[in-house]
């Protein structure tokens, strides 16, 4: 019964020997399975998000670009449609002062020309023009022959003739007396002086000597 025994329990730890090497083995190819698997999908896994990151990288780059471009279209659009309006707005301007002022000058001038024509605007003026170039002179130089009329026949001239005779018989009074009767009584007086002397002299000489 030992031998039996013994033997069975030889062979039960052979087999559980055997039974436990194939387990081990089968776990260690399951793990080795399993390991490479796992590398796989993480390599797998990391691939795609590499390129999952580059993508999106990419698709940030395209979409910041696109935003840059669509900015600056939209600034040249900008600055394009300002400058066709200050263009427009120029150009206006130009038309406004060098085709459309003048025209509207020269309308209101010849408007003004038939309203001063038509209307008779221009006979007040021509009124007055008549008054102060024709009538106005006339009735001065009237005014001055009727006054030189009546200051000649009613002898209004003959007070103020009067006065410049007596004036200018004064100032040559006044020429007579300064350049002939002064010198003619300075010589008087040296005459009857010349004389008294001479008498005093002959009377001395001739009762004293």
């Amino acid at each position: 019964m030992s031998l039996i025994g013994a033997i069975r329990h030889a062979i039960t730890a052979f087999i559980g020997a055997i039974r436990g090497g194939i387990v081990s083995c089968i776990g260690a190819v399951r793990r080795g399975i399993i390991a490479f698997f796992n590398a796989i999908r993480n390599a797998l896994v990391g691939t795609f998000g590499f390129i999952h990151d580059r993508i999106l990288s990419f698709g940030k780059y395209i979409r910041e670009s696109m935003i840059a471009i669509v900015a600056w279209i939209r600034d040249k659009m900008r600055r394009t449609r300002d400058s066709i309006r200050l263009n427009l707005i120029e150009l206006k301007c130009r038309i406004r002062e060098r085709i459309l002022a003048p025209v509207k000058q020269h309308l209101r001038a010849f408007g003004r020309f038939l309203r001063f024509w038509l209307c008779a605007h221009w006979w007040p003026r021509l009124r007055h023009s008549f008054i102060e170039e024709i009538g106005i002179p006339v009735q001065k130089k009237f005014n001055y022959f009727c006054y030189y009329l009546v200051y000649v026949f009613c002898g209004h001239w003959i007070k103020p003739f009067r006065e410049y005779v007596k004036k200018q018989l004064i100032l040559f009074y006044a020429y007579l007396q300064r350049t002939l009767f002064t010198p003619f009584k300075r010589f008087d007086n040296y005459q009857l002086f010349l004389n008294c002397y001479q008498y005093y002299y002959y009377y001395y000489y001739y009762y004293y000597c």
